[in-house]
């Protein structure tokens, strides 16, 4: 064990898009600003490396329904965290944005605003988006897959020549920007804010590797990490860059209990809060592309024939990303039927498929699966979340990371003020 290598770790509130346990007694109201605010304290008051907040720019529908478990009326990531600014003073604040939908020059400015008003905190979660309800929120309408990326570079670059000359001009033509401005930005505490990117893809790696100082990725088991991380940290070397100045984060919900049997009932009793009856049916249809509302979730998948003209259109959330509808369903019938699984019981499986992994066990247990995972090159760090929010992750404060600071793995206070100083990373 190389117990001088710090673990860097964040911690993650989501408001949509990912299964948390709305229902569940022991979880808060995060359409408050009270919760946003005891998330963030909390976090710093454990010395966590950042906050993110997971966000998307539309309600998760399938065939025009809302999934129940996902909550309306969220705030945008960015204002919420110019407030969460003026209560913290040294916890990263890692906002999303969407590189398909947003403007960069508007983005820069924002960030830039962010990054000195928190004092060097800010971090930017690059997303992009194939999601037609998404597009339908925007004039720029639906953008070709295949355009993503593409775009997405134009638009870290773009954003990167905005915040290295905030008062110089700035010249930039490529096929989706052409900006002729003086930009008037805010100057950086810390040279930039953090970027930070999921690919899973083989273009998504490419461009996380260019681009990114953070790699954010899914967790499965150590070996399933490894030849990720071997990939990536090798596309960093190949476009000239350290891989050492490049953190892969893998992102996983955690849950800890006093004794490992504690926790998994612990767990399981979160599952059944977020399967509520409708949920289960609006979640299993996008699989489907027809309405469930006729078959009660305790039985088994229905015997029915996908439509697939429907199907193909929700795409997001397959089981391990798989993105061809056919190939998504065959594999649900196989769990369901391997498992011996009711619909209820299969949404809580599948979530750990086609989402994040669910780190579930004792503090000893927790520990040991993190060191493991960074000391056997599967990642470099986490970033935790928990079902229930926005109080989940201080029993993961508590009881965790005391174990990883007696190992010399995390740190026992702030040693740093900007969030490249927490992470390591070059300014």
């Amino acid at each position: 064990m190389n117990s001088a290598r710090h673990i860097p770790i964040g911690s993650g509130l989501y408001s949509t898009g990912e299964p948390v346990a709305w229902a569940h007694p022991d979880s808060g109201d995060v359409i408050e600003f009270s919760a946003h605010r005891h998330f963030a304290t909390a976090a710093e008051a454990a010395k966590i490396d950042f906050m993110f907040y997971g966000e998307t720019l539309s309600m998760d529908e399938a065939d025009g329904k809302i999934i129940e478990s996902y909550s309306d009326g969220r705030f945008d990531s960015l204002t919420i965290y110019s407030a969460l600014a003026a209560v913290t003073s040294k916890v990263g604040l890692m906002a999303t944005i969407n590189t398909t939908y947003c403007d960069p020059y508007e983005l820069a400015h924002q960030y830039a605003s962010l990054d000195a008003i928190s004092g060097g905190r800010a971090g930017c979660n690059l997303v992009t988006s194939a999601d037609p309800t998404t597009a339908a929120n925007f004039t720029v309408g639906e953008v070709p897959r295949e355009e993503r990326y593409p775009r997405a570079s134009e638009f870290v670059e773009l954003t990167k020549r905005l915040w290295a000359s905030p008062a110089q001009g700035v010249s930039f033509h490529g096929k989706y920007f052409d900006v002729t401005t003086h930009a008037g930005l805010p100057q950086s505490p810390q040279g930039r804010p953090v970027l930070m990117q999921a690919g899973e893809s083989p273009a998504g790696r490419d461009f996380a590797a260019s681009s990114a100082d953070l790699v954010f990725t899914g967790f499965g088991s150590v070996e399933q990490g490894q030849p990720f991380y071997a990939d990536v940290k090798r596309r960093v070397a190949e476009h000239g860059r350290d891989p050492d100045a490049v953190k892969i984060m893998a992102a996983a919900f955690v849950h800890v209990g006093e004794t490992d049997a504690d926790a998994a009932a612990e767990f399981a009793e979160i599952q059944k809060s977020l399967a509520t009856p409708s949920m289960v049916r609006n979640y299993l249809g996008r699989y489907f592309g027809r309405d469930l509302s006729a078959y009660d979730v305790d039985d088994p998948l229905p015997d029915i024939e996908p439509d697939w003209q429907v199907a193909n259109v929700y795409t997001a959330n397959r089981i391990r990303g798989e993105r061809d509808p056919r190939k998504a369903f065959a594999q649900l019938k196989e769990i369901a039927e391997r498992e011996n699984l009711s619909m209820r019981q299969l949404v809580g499986r599948v979530f750990d498929d086609a989402l994040m992994a669910t780190i579930v066990g004792s503090p000893s247990t927790v520990a040991d699966l993190i060191e493991d995972a960074v000391d056997r090159r599967a990642v470099d760090g986490f970033a935790f979340s928990s079902s229930l929010q926005p109080y989940g992750m201080d029993r993961f404060y508590d009881l965790v990371l005391p174990i990883l600071r007696e190992r010399g793995r995390f740190r026992e206070d702030y040693t740093g003020s900007t969030l490249r100083e927490h992470l390591g990373l070059p300014a």
